[in-house]
Order: C-alpha cells, then structure tokens, then sequence
C-alpha cells in the first residue's frame, strides 16, 4: 500500500466512525426525550417517576456529550 493509499484509506475509516458515532448520539437523544415523554403521559396528573426521569436525562446527556465534545473537534 502506498502512503497516499493509507492516508485516503485512514480518511476514509474516520469519516465512517464519525457518521456512526453521530448517529448513535443522536439515537440516544431520542431515546432520552422518548422516555421522559412517555413517562409523562403515563402518569399525567401525577408527578413522573423521579428513577425514570434521571434514566432519560442520562440517555439525552450522553448522547449531547458524544455529539458535543467527541464528534465537534
């Protein structure tokens, strides 16, 4: 393989891990905000489960995390 094969090639890889890692911030996002949504209907007049709550606020903060210090350098 030449040196400008590799570095293409590299280029290449990083860019496909990139796009997956944003998709999978972003699947996390949703999941967060999906749970937390669907924890408030369920239980609508009523305060929401505080143990549901803080899983969709980890789900959605780990997505936002990924997305904003590990894909935005």
């Amino acid at each position: 393989m030449l040196p400008g094969e590799y570095r293409k090639y590299s280029r290449h890889v990083r860019h496909k891990n990139a796009k997956l890692m944003y998709y999978i911030a972003k699947t996390a996002q949703a999941a967060g905000l999906t749970v937390i949504a669907i924890d408030f209907v369920r239980h609508f007049p009523e305060y929401a489960n505080r143990n549901i709550l803080i899983l969709g606020a980890f789900l959605f903060c780990f997505g936002w995390i990924i997305e904003r210090y590990l894909l935005k350098r």
